[in-house]
């Protein structure tokens, strides 16, 4: 949907430069949980599940009140509201993964 809009159209813009670091820290955030799954379970159990909570919607609900609404009164203006929802449960489901994880690791690991 985002993608598909002119490249300077106000509500691009505005969204890519609010969630601009939500890519990068996705992958760090996942990088994290990938290095929990080592083998050796005792230096897995060291690293501590992460904790994220990046209020996308939030986010995007206090930013998109200056954006100027699309010429195109055909582009749904609630849409970038669900695909940063859709960003938050994906965070909320990064943040369970590591805890269950850190959990897993820390019982099975030697003391």
């Amino acid at each position: 949907f985002l993608i598909g809009l002119e490249e300077d159209t106000p509500l691009r813009l505005r969204f890519f430069q609010i969630m601009g670091d939500y890519a990068d820290q996705t992958r760090e955030n996942l990088d994290h949980i990938a290095q929990q799954f080592q083998r050796d379970l005792n230096l897995a159990a060291r690293l501590e599940p992460i904790h994220w909570e990046p209020n996308v919607l939030g986010r995007w609900q206090d930013a998109s009140y200056g954006v100027s609404p699309p010429p195109d009164k055909a582009i749904d203006l609630g849409r970038p509201g669900v695909l940063a929802r859709c960003l938050d449960q994906i965070a909320q489901a990064v943040d369970r993964i590591s805890a269950i994880v850190g959990e897993i690791n820390s019982r099975n690991a030697r003391p």
